[in-house]
């Protein structure tokens, strides 16, 4: 294995991963060979462009949905999309969502 695959065939989670360094880490994850990403965010409407965006550059398949952290019906609405997306299987979970208190 090398850092070009090291995600290769992996099925992948990723909250908050709109924009910024999330954003960032669910790009290298598919260009190093992630096989599926879902991504998690409370704006949905980017988070959506940001899977199109990943999956048109890395031919990976990235999907989103919404999720907001602070509200518990939307995390477990969240994880049952995100396992379906992923037919039941994460390998790697990104926790990179924030809380403003």
């Amino acid at each position: 294995m090398t850092f070009s695959d090291q995600f290769a065939g992996k099925r992948i989670v990723v909250t908050g991963g709109a924009d910024g360094i999330s954003k960032a880490a669910s790009a290298l994850m598919a260009a190093r060979g992630a096989d599926r990403i879902v991504i998690g965010d409370l704006n949905v409407d980017l988070a959506t462009v940001t899977a199109a965006d990943i999956t048109e550059a890395t031919g990976a398949t990235v999907t989103a949905h919404k999720l907001d952290v602070s509200d518990p019906a939307s995390v477990t609405a969240f994880a049952a999309a995100a396992l379906a997306d992923l037919e039941g299987t994460v390998d790697v979970l990104v926790n990179l969502s924030l809380i403003h208190i």
